[in-house]
């Protein structure tokens, strides 16, 4: 194996979770503007498109498939998704000024990996979902199908957990 490929295998999830994880974290209780969280968003960006390409899943994700045009897509509307996702948390706040739910009293750090650990798993989740709904061609059937809805008539028999077993 490559050494490129080495340090792409165990020092990927470290560099993207304790270090730009952590530089964030720092850049926040430092009290610093957000605005410097987007270097290290675009540093995220890039980061995982090198290691994608250093070190695929399968090496055949690497060859063209004259799909280059829908991947740009995906690409477009899914960090668009999330770059709107974190620009209406301050909408968020203002709209709903109360506390809410999140342990603020806790310290930082400890809010910091609850945050880590909920996002990992909404990500996810929203990954798997992504696949399921791109393998399907978009058809309004299969995502129906994917939801829930078993037959024409909209009853609801199955549960999202069920699809993956």
């Amino acid at each position: 194996m490559p050494a490129l490929s080495v340090l792409v295998r165990y020092c990927y999830l470290p560099f993207m979770l304790l270090g730009l994880n952590g530089a964030a974290y720092w850049v926040v209780s430092q009290g610093y503007s957000y605005a410097w969280l987007l270097p290290l968003l675009v540093i995220a960006f890039a980061a995982a498109h090198a290691a994608e390409h250093i070190l695929p899943w399968y090496e055949e994700w690497n060859d063209p498939h004259q799909d280059e045009n829908a991947n740009l897509a995906h690409v477009i509307v899914y960090e668009i998704s999330n770059i709107n996702g974190v620009l209406l948390i301050p909408l968020i706040v203002w709209l709903f000024p109360f506390q809410g739910i999140w342990p603020t009293e806790w310290p930082l750090v400890v809010q910091w990996l609850m945050a880590i650990v909920i996002a990992d798993f909404a990500f996810m989740v929203m990954h798997l979902l992504s696949h399921r709904i791109r393998s399907c061609g978009g058809s309004m059937r299969c995502i129906m199908e994917l939801v829930g809805y078993t037959d024409s008539t909209g009853s609801c028999a199955i549960h999202f957990t069920n699809r993956w077993t």
